[in-house]
């Protein structure tokens, strides 16, 4: 045939010669569509206040009250201490305020419109704290807090308060008379100087906390230790700190130390025999925390 002249144009790429849209095309050009997503449905429903058992089989949903009317869960038995001996480290008049704090709470502590009162450790876990003999104190010196807070390099200022504080409970729990429990004061210079540090080594970054080293590092000496701010007891300068009702920070503190020295405070009702619950905590390595 003879060659034509054909003068109609092709279509350009993209155009669609009349003819609609491939969908596909379209989807590339325009990007991904957003998803849409239902609304979850969420419904709650009021969990009635477990009730705890407390001495004598009695039970009561408030720990406070049921400590009032009736003592703890483990009165009676071998668990329970009719009187707990603890012992101190910390500077001399840390541990007198300490002391003092702890003679005023076996008197009684007025509550509140929201606060329960606290009764005394007598009326209330059925035990004495008896935290007046001097043999069973480990007073940190004024020239060895002096020494540690004046230490400029933060890791070794926090290794060398973890050394002597390790090793004051040390010397009291190879005590014939050992204490039952073993109180550290932090002044609040101490605290402030030594309550965590952060370092780097071997190119990995570190965090440790006083509150959780001392407790690991004294593990090996068996005995139980409560660590308690010299603020807490409101006779030094307390303008750093908010701090709990006074009847809050006592009842806290008497539940410790009577858990720590063996008793049960209050125990579970309406569970099987044999469970049990195990709380766990975790971060991730290498991220680093604040000091607390």
């Amino acid at each position: 045939m003879p060659a034509t002249n054909d003068t109609r144009r092709k279509p350009r790429r993209g155009s669609h010669n009349g003819k609609k849209p491939n969908s596909q095309a379209t989807s590339r050009r325009d990007g991904p569509k957003a998803v849409q997503l239902k609304a979850p449905a969420v419904s709650a429903r009021w969990l009635p206040e477990p009730e705890l058992l407390f001495a004598g089989g009695n039970r009561h949903v408030d720990p406070k009250t049921g400590l009032t009317l009736w003592g703890p869960a483990s009165l009676g038995s071998e668990r329970h201490r009719d009187r707990v001996r603890v012992g101190f480290v910390g500077l001399g008049s840390a541990i007198q305020n300490v002391q003092g704090m702890l003679g005023d709470a076996a008197a009684g502590i007025e509550g509140g419109d929201t606060h329960h009162p606290f009764p005394g450790f007598a009326d209330s876990f059925r035990f004495e704290i008896a935290c007046s003999d001097d043999k069973l104190n480990q007073v940190l010196s004024v020239n060895d807090h002096k020494d540690l807070v004046a230490t400029r390099n933060g890791r070794e200022r926090f290794e060398g308060a973890l050394a002597i504080l390790d090793h004051k409970i040390r010397l009291l729990a190879e005590r014939d008379d050992r204490p039952d429990l073993v109180f550290v004061v932090f002044d609040p210079e101490l605290y402030q100087r030594t309550r965590g540090v952060d370092y780097r080594e071997g190119g990995a970054s570190y965090h440790r906390d006083m509150r959780r080293a001392l407790k690991s590092a004294v593990m090996r000496h068996r005995i139980p230790i409560q660590l308690v701010q010299e603020t807490t007891t409101r006779r030094t300068d307390v303008t750093r700190r908010q701090l709990d009702h006074p009847t809050e920070v006592v009842w806290n503190l008497a539940t410790g130390v009577y858990f720590k020295t063996g008793g049960l405070p209050w125990g579970p009702t309406g569970l099987p025999p044999d469970t049990c619950f195990i709380g766990v905590s975790f971060t991730r390595p290498g991220v680093r925390r604040p000091a607390s």
